[in-house]
């Protein structure tokens, strides 16, 4: 009798232990997709999309943001009274970002510069074999630039190593 309770009870012990060890885990991955989503300020979607909102409104915060096949990100735009420069990388432990305009004397760093600088980089949408027109036109379209521009120069890192430089002079 006792042999046959061994056979039974072992193994349900077993499935008990799994199946606890299952849910803290469950509950642990439950628990870090509801932190991001609990600091957001901004995100007023409902709780089925402010999982996927959740890695854009982490973009100010120094987060991996965008899967944009960009890893690093130089321009600049030469005026008359000054330069307007941005440059933006991704790493693997956040993207950095800097904005410098000589024109007003402003530069901005880190979360301020991200913060401005990521939407602009995910509304582009060129790539190595876009036309030099095009990425233009996405320069222009989502960059505030005056038209009294002398130059404008993009040197772009893709995620797959590859570097590409535009320049496109008035």
């Amino acid at each position: 009798m006792n042999k046959k309770l061994a056979l039974y009870a072992v193994p349900l012990l077993a499935l008990s232990l799994a199946a606890c060890s299952t849910d803290k885990d469950e509950k642990k991955e439950e628990t870090k997709v509801e932190e991001p989503a609990s600091d957001t300020t901004n995100d007023s979607s409902s709780s089925d999309s402010s999982s996927t909102d959740s890695s854009k409104d982490d973009s100010s915060t120094n987060e991996k943001v965008t899967e944009q096949p960009y890893k690093k990100m130089d321009l600049d735009v030469e005026y008359d009274k000054g330069d307007y420069t941005f440059e933006y990388e991704k790493k693997s432990d956040g993207d950095i970002a800097e904005i410098e305009d000589e024109r007003d004397n402003t530069k901005k760093t880190g979360d301020e510069a991200l913060g401005e600088m990521q939407p602009i980089v995910e509304k582009f949408t060129f790539d190595q074999n876009s036309s030099d027109e095009e990425v233009k036109k996405q320069i222009m379209d989502n960059i505030k630039i005056d038209d009294n521009y002398k130059s404008i120069k993009l040197e772009v890192k893709f995620d797959d190593g590859k570097e590409k430089e535009y320049k496109f002079v008035k």
